[in-house]
């Protein structure tokens, strides 16, 4: 247990680390951490064709690629209203509440008939 208390220390020096531009902490346990910067691609899509489809953009493109939204099971609306009502409570999605049904219609539609993905112009 000593050292799961370390552990989690660790982590929140990590965690922290990157606001004090230090580039090496060496943990009491002796452990030593080091900062990274990694660059992850953006996919360079969104969705269109919908009314919907603007809040997807919003919502479902931060964490989940065009394709992955486009190739879920054809669950029925009410599957849909629970799972994006998950994706709030137990992942912190920020989708505002009242924004559940619409993404839930968009994503119920698009997984039974996939809307087009169009390049998304950087920003």
């Amino acid at each position: 247990m000593k050292h799961r208390k370390y552990l989690y220390l660790a982590a929140a020096a990590f965690a922290i680390s990157g606001c004090m531009k230090q580039t090496l902490i060496t943990t009491p346990g002796g452990i030593v951490l080091r900062s990274q910067h990694i660059s992850l691609p953006s996919h360079g899509r969104e969705f269109s064709g919908a009314p919907e489809s603007s809040v997807a953009n919003t919502y479902c493109l931060m964490c989940h690629s065009g394709g992955m939204v486009l190739t879920q099971p054809p669950l029925d609306l009410a599957q849909w209203q629970n799972e994006v009502r998950k994706m709030i409570k137990v992942y912190g999605c920020p989708l505002p509440g009242s924004d559940v049904d619409q993404v839930a219609q968009f994503i119920a539609h698009a997984s039974q008939n996939p809307p087009p993905l169009s390049a998304r112009a950087e920003k």
